[in-house]
C-alpha cells in the first residue's frame, strides 16, 4: 500500500478504533512504568548519554540505600569505589555500551553508607529509531551471598589442598623418622648393657640412661601411632585388642614421664579409684595418655594438674584437668583437628597433632573425647571407651 493509501485507510478508520488503540499504548506505558517502579530485587534505571541518573526504582533504592530525590541528577560514578573512579571505569563501561550496545561486569559497588556490594551490572545503550543515542538502561544485581560463598568454597578448597600437603610430608617424616629412633634405641640399649656389664654405679649416668630408652621408646610409640592414624579413617584401623586396667595404664604414663612433670613444675595426682577394664590396643591407648599428659604439662603453668579414671554405665572415662591458661571459646570448635592449636603457636611449640591423635585412637576403639574450658580458667579433658562389665572383666587384666 502506497503512503497515500495508508493515509487514506487511517482517516477512514473508525474514530472509536483510534481510540482504542491509543488507550491500549497508554496502558502497555504505564504498566511497564508500575513494573520497574515494582521491582525490588533488581535495581533498575535510566542515565542520560553523560551517565548521569534519570529514573530510580524501588529496587534501586533498597540496594542502594538512595531515595529517588537524592539520587536523580547525580552521576552514577557515585556507586564506584574510589580506585575504579581513578581508573576511569565507568567512562569506559559507558564507552563499550555506546560502542557495541551492551555491557556487562561484575564487580564491587558502594551503598550510600559506604558499605561495599558484589554486583552484576549491565548497561544497554538506549537508541532512537534513528539511531540516536538517548540514554542507557541499567541492571544491576546484588550477588555479595554468592561471591561470599564462592570465596569461603576457594577458602575451603586452599585449606583442604594445604592439609592435604602437610598430612603427605607428615607421613613421609614419620617413615623417615623410624631408621634413626631404631638406631636411637639400639645404641642406647647398648650402652645400658655395657654399663651393667661393666659394673657401672653412677646414679646419675644410670637414670640418664634410663631417661635416653624411654625417650626413644615414646618416640617410637609416637611416630608409629602417627602413621597408623594419619592414612585411616578411625574405623579402618587395626587393633591389637587385650584386656587392659585403664587405671593402671595411667599409673604407668605418669611413673614413666615423672622427668617431664618435674621440668614442667606441675603436681600430678590421680584420684584413687577401682580398676576400670577396657579392650584396647595399648601402644595406641598409651600414645593417647600421653598425649593428654603432655598437652596439660605445656599449658599448666606450673599448676597442679588431677587425673581420674572411673566406670559407669558400660564405659570407662579417664579424665585430666589442669588450672593453667585455658582455650579461648573460637577455638574450642577446632581443638581436635589436625593440625590445630590451643593457643598461638608463636607461644607455645608443637605441630598441632596431639589432641588430633587423641581423638582418633578414641573413636578408632569406639570411644570419645570432649573438652570443657574457658581462657585464663584451665581446662578438663575427658575420653570415654567402651568398659569390660561383669567380675570376670578383670581377671588376665594388664597395665
Amino acid at each position: 500500500m502506497t503512503e497515500a493509501g495508508k493515509e487514506r485507510a487511517a482517516k477512514a478508520e473508525p474514530r472509536g478504533d483510534r481510540d482504542g488503540a491509543a488507550q491500549r499504548q497508554r496502558l502497555r506505558e504505564g504498566a511497564l512504568q508500575l513494573f520497574v517502579e515494582s521491582v525490588r530485587d533488581y535495581a533498575l534505571f535510566m542515565l542520560d548519554p553523560g551517565g548521569r541518573i534519570a529514573t530510580w526504582n524501588a529496587g534501586a533504592e533498597r540496594m542502594k540505600g538512595w531515595r529517588a530525590e537524592e539520587i536523580v541528577g547525580q552521576h552514577f560514578s557515585a556507586f564506584y569505589p574510589a580506585e575504579e573512579i581513578a581508573r576511569g571505569k565507568p567512562e569506559h563501561e559507558l564507552e563499550v555500551a555506546a560502542r557495541e550496545g551492551r555491557f556487562e561486569d561484575e564487580g564491587w559497588r558502594l551503598r550510600k553508607d559506604g558499605s561495599r556490594f558484589w554486583a552484576n551490572v549491565v548497561i544497554t545503550a538506549v537508541r532512537t529509531r534513528e539511531g540516536e543515542l538517548i540514554g542507557f538502561g541499567k541492571v544491576t544485581r546484588d550477588l555479595t551471598q554468592r561471591k561470599r560463598a564462592e570465596e569461603d568454597r576457594l577458602a575451603m578448597v586452599a585449606q583442604e589442598e594445604g592439609l592435604r600437603a602437610r598430612e603427605e610430608l607428615l607421613v613421609v617424616a614419620a617413615h623417615e623418622l623410624r631408621t634413626p629412633i631404631a638406631a636411637l634405641q639400639l645404641h642406647a640399649d647398648l650402652v645400658r648393657r655395657t654399663a651393667e656389664r661393666e659394673g657401672v654405679t653412677n646414679d646419675r649416668l644410670v637414670d640418664r640412661l634410663a631417661r635416653l630408652q624411654h625417650s626413644a621408646t615414646r618416640l617410637s610409640r609416637l611416630v608409629d601411632a602417627v602413621l597408623r592414624v594419619a592414612t585411616l579413617e578411625p574405623g579402618r584401623i587395626e587393633l591389637a585388642r587385650q584386656r587392659l586396667d585403664l587405671r593402671a595404664l595411667v599409673e604407668r604414663v605418669v611413673e614413666e614421664h615423672r622427668a617431664e612433670i618435674a621440668t614442667a613444675g606441675c603436681a600430678v595426682r590421680l584420684e584413687p579409684g577401682p580398676p576400670a577394664v577396657v579392650s584396647g590396643d595399648r601402644h595406641l591407648l598409651q600414645v593417647l595418655l600421653e598425649n593428654l599428659l603432655a598437652n596439660a604439662l605445656k599449658y599448666g603453668d606450673r599448676q597442679p594438674i588431677q587425673l581420674r579414671v572411673a566406670a559407669r554405665g558400660g564405659r570407662a572415662a579417664v579424665s585430666i584437668t589442669d588450672r593453667g591458661i585455658g582455650i579461648a571459646a573460637e577455638r574450642l570448635p577446632a581443638l581436635f583437628d589436625r593440625f590445630s592449636r590451643a593457643a598461638a603457636p608463636r607461644h607455645y611449640g608443637g605441630l598441632g597433632l596431639g589432641l588430633w591423635t587423641v581423638r582418633a585412637i578414641a573413636e578408632a576403639h569406639g570411644g570419645s573425647v570432649r573438652v570443657a574450658s574457658e581462657a585464663g580458667h584451665g581446662a578438663t579433658f575427658e575420653v570415654e571407651l567402651p568398659a569390660e562389665v561383669g567380675a570376670e572383666a578383670h581377671a588376665g587384666a594388664s597395665p
